[in-house]
């Protein structure tokens, strides 16, 4: 017998796309979640080896990353190196004499390589560098990693003694020194002893001083818009003040209705400022919490007097990142605060056309009076006019009598006139009332 039920015939067809001897099918976020963990593995490092990473910073159009990927897979193509599939956040090749990575982020790509110890060449070619358009250079890092115990005096006297951090790491199986200083090939550089660390264990603490790097700077990379945006903030609330106290001065509607599109000209500046910054002190926020655990897991001691990474770098990542909270809550305070205004502005014109009305009906009241007594005027003037008319012509209608009886009909008209005024005067009420 045929199945009709469309429920029965969808799931028949689901079954027919999953896996042999399996009745059901993958979720289709299963492949992109069971990937994410392995879309950064760590590579393999044997000291003495020279690291570089490069990171290049994007903008928040979506079509940014893809115009980087077509330049990297048509390089790819070029050289002869198997390109990345669509999904690749992470792909691999060899350049002899360096083994070389990409990865895609959110904002950011970088690539890295692992060169010999005495490798000198900064910007080598044929490792994709060529394939990179008009994004700026948001972090250059060198490791330079040692197989030794301990990092020697002559890696160490190169660094500013001002800003330097030295400290031991993995429980003091290795030790790891820098001073944050951009060298002359714009390379901040680190140098790290390897001491008992594993080839395996040591890519993995590589990665982690790249990451901390990495993510030092674009926890920091919002700085100057910050510095732009406060002077800003600064004029708003300085004009929100302004228009506070003009609206407790107002006197007229007139008046009020300047100061509400005033309020409507500072709600679009500061939200004006809450686009610019949104985006950008988020992301700052979410690399500073990623450096902070990339610290911890260093897992350092001091050595000696020097300070460690993470000791210097809370001092000067964390103010910057409090400064980004705080431009935050100054925004929507704000806010609040126009929010406020504007509702007491809008109860002050609600007051100001409640009395223009009162006085408005108040003068419609005073017409409609005047209107009435004036109408109840002309009434009395129409009755004796009326009344008069009808005399007149009862006057005429008398004249068919004998002259003789003049007097008469002057006592009958005389008779007749409260009467014909009465009866006028009814009439005219009983119109007036329909």
């Amino acid at each position: 017998m045929p199945i009709n039920d469309p429920d029965t015939r969808a799931l028949q067809s689901l079954a027919a796309k999953a896996a042999p001897g399996r009745r059901f099918i993958d979720h289709p976020d299963r492949e992109m979640a069971q990937a994410e963990i392995h879309a950064r593995p760590i590579s393999r490092i044997q000291a003495p080896a020279r690291i570089r990473r490069i990171a290049f910073l994007l903008g928040q159009n979506l079509h940014d990353i893809v115009a980087v990927r077509s330049r990297l897979v048509a390089y790819c193509l070029a050289a002869g190196v198997a390109p990345p599939a669509e999904r690749d956040r992470r792909f691999s090749f060899a350049a002899a004499p360096h083994e070389v990575t990409w990865e895609f982020h959110t904002e950011f790509y970088t690539a890295t390589w692992i060169s010999p110890f005495d490798n000198a060449d900064h910007w080598p070619t044929g490792i994709g560098l060529e394939a990179v358009g008009n994004e700026g250079v948001a972090v250059a890092v060198r490791v330079d990693v040692m197989a030794s115990e301990t990092i020697t005096s002559a890696a160490l006297a190169g660094f500013d003694e001002l800003s330097l951090c030295y400290s031991d790491i993995e429980g003091g199986r290795a030790q790891l020194a820098t001073d944050f200083v951009a060298d002359h090939h714009g390379y901040t550089r680190y140098e790290m002893a390897a001491g008992t660390v594993g080839p395996y264990n040591l890519g993995a603490i590589v990665r982690r001083v790249l990451e901390i790097e990495t993510y030092r700077v674009m926890s920091l990379i919002g700085i100057t818009l910050a510095r732009h945006v406060s002077p800003q903030l600064s004029r708003l609330e300085a004009r929100l003040t302004e228009a506070m106290q003009a609206i407790g001065s107002s006197a007229s509607a007139a008046e009020s209705h300047v100061l509400l599109e005033t309020m409507h000209d500072l709600q679009v500046a500061a939200a004006h400022t809450v686009e610019l910054t949104r985006y950008r002190f988020g992301a700052c926020q979410a690399y500073g919490d990623i450096l902070g655990q990339r610290l911890k897991n260093l897992d350092e001691r001091p050595n000696g007097e020097h300070r460690t990474l993470a000791r210097y770098l809370n001092h000067r990542v964390d103010p910057a990142l409090a400064t980004f909270k705080a431009i935050q809550q100054r925004q929507t305070a704000l806010f609040d605060q126009m929010a406020r205004s504007t509702a007491l502005l809008g109860t002050r014109i609600s007051l100001d056309i409640q009395t223009q009305n009162r006085h408005i009906l108040e003068t419609i009241s005073n017409t409609a009076q005047s209107q009435f007594r004036l109408q109840r005027t002309v009434e009395g003037l129409s009755t004796i006019a009326i009344s008069y008319y009808i005399l007149g012509i009862v006057g005429y209608a008398f004249h068919v009598f004998d002259h003789s009886y003049e007097y008469e009909k002057t006592i009958a008209i005389a008779l007749l006139a409260p009467l014909i005024v009465a009866l006028v005067w009814l009439r005219m009420r009983r119109i007036h009332k329909h």
